[in-house]
């Protein structure tokens, strides 16, 4: 509403001047050529100041439609490069989380190794230390220690699988909950 106030403010002078050209043009007096003639230039002074004054506002209208379509065209191509950073960083971010799954997988199973390693340690030493001797004592069969030892080897890498099964567990539920298992 204002802003057609303010429009209707703008040509205030040209609808005053238009009301008393139509005015005068629909009098009934006989008007002489002098008249007529002194109207006719005051109207055509009147519409090369409006044409002056439109081609102005054409001119200024132009210069910030031209200026808008910069703008437009420029924010399109920060917006196309601001989703191929996206993309990039998308891909990227995929990358590295794959890179740490991996890591982690490979700490995983270093930690399972020395876990299993070090339990196949305390196995063969509670065997020769403790059930050898026993088994030495109540048979004469050294085949009884070998096969104890086998199944004490064959023995390992099941461990290790269950063991990296379950820090591969804890790992995630300490992933869940914002703990590390590995640092």
């Amino acid at each position: 509403m204002a802003r057609q106030r303010n429009i209707s403010s703008l040509y205030e002078k040209e609808d005053i001047y238009h009301k008393s050209t139509l005015d005068r043009a629909n009098q009934e007096d006989i008007r002489n050529h002098d008249e007529w003639k002194s109207d006719y230039k005051e109207l055509s002074d009147a519409y090369g100041t409006l044409l002056d004054e439109a081609r102005i506002i054409t001119s200024v209208s132009d210069r910030l439609q031209n200026k808008l379509n910069r703008t437009h065209d420029k924010l399109q191509d920060q917006a196309e490069q601001i989703n191929k950073i996206n993309t990039e960083l998308a891909y990227n971010n995929d990358q590295l989380k794959n890179t740490i799954d991996e890591l982690t997988k490979v700490k995983i199973s270093r930690m399972a190794a020395t876990i299993v390693i070090i339990l196949a340690i305390v196995l063969f030493l509670i065997s020769e230390g403790l059930i050898e001797p026993i088994i030495e004592e109540k048979t004469d069969s050294f085949l009884v220690g070998f096969v104890l030892k086998g199944l004490i080897a064959l023995l390992i890498k099941p461990i290790e699988v269950v063991v990296e099964k379950f820090l591969t567990r804890r790992r995630l539920s300490d992933t869940t909950t914002g703990g590390a298992l590995v640092k």
